[in-house]
C-alpha cells in the first residue's frame, strides 16, 4: 500500500471510530462530521510545502492524526493557532501521556503543528455546527 493510500486509509479509520464513538469528537455528533463531509486530508494538509517539507510534513500528519487524536477532538487541535513556543510548551505538558512516542516522533509531531496551526495562518475552515457543538456547553 502506497503512502497515499495508507493515509487516506487511516483518515477514513479516524473518521470510523469518530462514528463509532472512540473519540471525543463522539460527544458532540460525530454524525456531523459525516454529515458534512469533511475533507480531512484538507485540514490536515501537506499540500503547502513552504514551512514545512512534504515528508516530515507527511510523517508529522500522521503522528497526529493517530496519537493527538486519541484523547483531543481535531477539532481542538486545528483551531489553536500556537507559534513555536506554545507548541512547544503544549507538548512539554504532555510527554507523559505519550510516553510510547520517541523525543524525535514528539519534535516532528511540534514541527508539523507550529508549521501548519500558527497565528499567521487562518485555521481550516470548518462547519459552524462543529465549532457550536465544542465551544457550547
Amino acid at each position: 500500500m502506497g503512502v497515499g493510500a495508507a493515509r487516506s486509509a487511516l483518515l477514513s479509520g479516524l473518521v470510523a471510530l469518530v462514528a463509532l464513538g472512540l473519540s471525543p469528537l463522539a460527544q458532540f455528533g460525530a454524525h456531523m462530521a459525516a454529515a458534512q463531509q469533511l475533507d480531512l486530508e484538507k485540514i490536515f494538509t501537506c499540500e503547502d510545502q513552504s514551512t514545512l517539507p512534504l515528508d516530515e510534513c507527511n510523517v508529522g500528519r500522521e503522528l497526529v492524526t493517530t496519537n493527538c487524536v486519541a484523547c483531543h477532538a481535531f477539532v481542538q487541535i486545528v483551531l489553536r493557532q500556537y507559534d513555536e513556543g506554545g507548541w512547544k510548551s503544549l507538548l512539554n505538558r504532555h510527554r507523559e501521556r505519550v510516553s510510547h512516542l520517541s523525543d524525535e516522533e514528539v519534535e516532528t509531531i511540534r514541527h508539523y503543528l507550529a508549521a501548519k496551526f500558527n497565528p499567521e495562518r487562518e485555521p481550516p475552515e470548518l462547519p459552524p455546527e462543529i465549532i457550536e457543538a465544542l465551544t457550547d456547553y
